[in-house]
């Protein structure tokens, strides 16, 4: 080897090359230099680290680390490149030394409209000649992202930025990030806990408590959605549109939350809103219940029905494209729960011979359908993934306990009682260290309800603390926020 080799890798920060080619760049671009061996460049590892607000404005499981060559105005995705959400940290195996930069795909839908449109018209826009190509880009611009709609306008740097686009020879980069999240997912990441990551607030459903108010199924209770930190402060309301809501489900970068709506003599169905109640926009139409996020937060499983008018579970891109029935039985099936680790799918379906409404498993492709337990247990509520996948914990009943919320240990399908009472839904804390339940006391059992409040609690059972709602008021199917540091 040559005294003079470079054996390392050598990263430096450099100014886009490119500002005006994407509307989605993450963060700073680098020019690298890589390690050489007897004169022969050495494939390395690349890591860029993303400041605190450079997720801000991009969906976290969409960035990609492109290559970038400002001569040729080139701008190419590096296969199997992602991000360590709870690192912040950027990963790519480059081949080639040179300029690097990150781009992901725009939160606001909006600007993915503008995007997929701008594709659509590229071999047209290649035609065109300045300024033509420029005026034509611009109304297109601003007819999504300027003149308002139903959300109003978005911010004048968007649109600035729309309008003065470079569009290269290939079309927008983030392009090909919309053509990969609509025909499958992208590549999962596995959080590294505990560094980086943080519980957030616990989402759930307030609902009015009136006397002689009725037992209920705890994944239908209507109401509206409110947050709370754990320790019972920063309780708010945070939907803000008409009807009632059901069913919250926090997103797995804690940004977004979707949940059932429904209107009287209106629209129904599953919707999705930003992590303070904005923005919130109809996912899918009609009687679709029970969402729940896959770990990249780019697909949603549901309950909907199929042609035989039997529940079943449905897969839907985040954007609400591609929605597609992911198994069938002759059975109905409830309350779909995606595993952390993205393998598997936690559901209830009543088989034959037995009439419980047993807890099931599937993997996440549609394939290998089995029972999760070695014993009947009737599930009555949406499964809630221990953080490692290795746990599960729900409300049921069992012949031989009765009612209460059990957990259901994967690997030797064997079932304990957690807490013997009447149950509104659970979640575990994203850091595994708390689960929060809704401890429901009735007046008549079966029949009228006393109170519902939320308790948090540790996983070995002790420390249970009560959030009380308040007189008038039972809190249900709550939802724990994972928080990004």
């Amino acid at each position: 080897m040559s005294g003079t080799e470079n054996t390392s890798l050598i990263v430096e920060p450099v100014d886009n090359p490119l500002p005006n080619a994407s509307l989605g760049w993450v963060g700073t671009c680098v020019e690298v230099e890589l390690p050489m061996l007897d004169g022969v460049p050495r494939p390395s590892s690349l890591r860029i680290k993303l400041g605190k607000k450079a997720l801000r404005e991009v969906d976290p499981s969409s960035v990609r680390v492109f290559y970038i060559e400002p001569e040729t105005g080139t701008v190419l995705p590096v296969p199997g490149s992602g991000i360590d959400p709870t690192q912040r940290v950027a990963f790519a195996e480059i081949k080639r030394a040179g300029i690097y930069g990150l781009i992901g795909l725009p939160r606001d839908r909006r600007i993915r409209d503008t995007i997929r449109t701008l594709g659509l018209w590229h071999d047209h826009l290649q035609e065109l000649e300045e300024p033509d190509r420029r005026a034509f880009i611009q109304s297109v611009c601003e007819l999504i992202l300027c003149v308002g709609g139903e959300g109003g306008g978005l911010s004048n740097d968007i649109c600035e930025q729309c309008t003065s686009l470079d569009i290269l020879r290939d079309g927008l980069p983030e392009q090909r990030l919309l053509a990969d999240w609509e025909t499958r997912p992208f590549r999962r990441w596995k959080p590294t806990e505990p560094s980086g990551v943080a519980n957030g607030q616990i989402a759930y459903v307030r609902a009015s408590l009136t006397p002689g108010s009725f037992f209920w199924v705890p994944w239908t209770v209507p109401g509206q959605i409110y947050v709370v930190d754990s320790n019972g402060t920063g309780r708010r309301k945070l939907s803000q549109g008409l009807g009632s809501y059901s069913q919250p489900a926090w997103s797995p970068q804690g940004n977004e939350l979707a949940c059932y709506r429904e209107i009287p003599n209106g629209p129904f169905g599953i919707v999705v809103m930003a992590s303070d109640g904005s923005h919130e926009v109809q996912l899918t139409s009609g009687a679709d219940l029970c969402p729940s996020w896959s770990p990249d937060g780019m697909q949603l499983v549901f309950v909907g029905w199929d042609a035989r008018a039997y529940r079943q579970l449905f897969l839907v891109n985040r954007d609400g494209s591609n929605r597609h029935q992911l198994m069938s039985t002759a059975r109905d099936c409830r309350t779909p729960g995606w595993s952390p680790d993205g393998s598997m799918i936690a559901y209830f379906c009543s088989l034959p011979p037995d009439s419980f409404n047993s807890l099931w498993l599937i993997d996440s492709d549609g394939t290998n359908a089995r029972q999760a337990c070695s014993t009947s247990f009737d599930l009555l509520s949406v499964p809630a993934w221990s953080p490692d996948s290795k746990r599960i914990v729900a409300y049921g009943y069992t012949s031989t306990v009765g009612y209460g919320l059990f957990e259901v240990e994967i690997a030797t399908r064997t079932v304990r009682l957690f807490r013997s009472e009447d149950c509104g839904g659970a979640s575990w804390a994203p850091k595994g260290n708390l689960i929060v339940h809704s401890d429901v006391q009735q007046l008549v059992p079966n029949i009228s309800i006393r109170s519902a409040d939320l308790h948090v609690i540790k996983p070995d059972g002790t420390n249970d603390r009560a959030l009380p709602e308040g007189p008038g008021f039972m809190a249900a199917n709550p939802s724990w926020q994972l928080l990004i540091l």
